[in-house]
């Protein structure tokens, strides 16, 4: 503002309307750069779910982004950098102490949206603490957790995770509008030696602390509908994990 005065201090004998003509001029040159801005930054509606419906030792209510803090499962708008820091808040509500859980964030493909050669969803996992079927060591990098019963703990996608998976999703062929997020918690280890995996308990086998059989009870009496865990690890993304006082709605 202060150079656009300068300038027409120094030509103040040229025509006012020569002035406006340069002026209408410029300001056509710059409006479709506005444009693209304002597209860029749009607000659409957002939501971020939970991929299970199914019980589960922890309870995951509470979903936070650089605008704001609301329940899992409702609308807000946002723009399309809106999960460049999302932070998904889980409590322990398993009265047992929380050494390794594991999960990830699935990011659907729009119903709309052509896909080549039926491309899968792209799935995001992450992992926190040491999990006891993964092989001692110095390969051994992750750092241990203890997530107490009524301790809330967040599960947040960071900027260097957010341009990560940005540009697998433009690999993938996704638009550049992510319109819903699943949150999904897989596995879940405790520190009296049970197991929680996919809404089936487990314990560890006295015989061979490597395995961990299914359960058809727990002391505390919760039901297990399936059999079967795998010993087979599969790589995770790193995420971060910190824990965070319930937030309120």
């Amino acid at each position: 503002m202060h150079a656009h005065r300068k300038i027409t201090h120094h030509v103040s004998k040229v025509p006012i309307a020569i002035l406006a003509i340069c002026d209408l001029v410029l300001l056509c040159t710059l409006l479709p750069a506005t444009r693209l801005i304002a597209l860029s930054q749009d607000k659409q509606d957002r939501v971020v779910t939970k991929l299970r419906q199914i019980p589960m030792p922890v309870e995951v209510k509470v979903v936070k982004t650089k605008k704001g803090t609301m329940e899992i499962g409702r609308k807000f708008p946002d723009g399309d950098n809106w999960f460049n820091g999302l932070t998904v808040n889980v409590k322990n509500t398993s009265g047992k102490t929380i050494i390794y859980l594991g999960g990830g964030f699935l990011f659907p493909r729009p119903k709309d949206e052509v896909v080549k050669q039926s491309a899968p969803p792209r799935y995001q996992r992450f992992m926190y603490g040491r999990h006891p079927l993964a092989p001692e060591g110095p390969a051994q990098t992750t750092q241990p957790i203890s997530i107490k019963p009524g301790e809330t703990f967040s599960v947040t996608i960071s900027e260097s995770d957010y341009i990560s998976i940005n540009k697998r999703l433009n690999e993938l062929g996704y638009t550049s509008s992510i319109k819903e997020i699943n949150f999904n918690i897989e596995e879940i280890y405790f520190a009296d030696g049970t197991a929680w995996r996919a809404g089936s308990w487990y314990q560890r086998d006295p015989a061979n602390p490597k395995n961990y059989k299914r359960v058809e009870k727990l002391l505390s009496g919760a039901q297990v509908r399936f059999k079967g865990i795998a010993e087979n690890r599969v790589p995770f993304v790193k995420a971060s994990l910190t824990k965070a006082e319930p937030a309120q709605l």
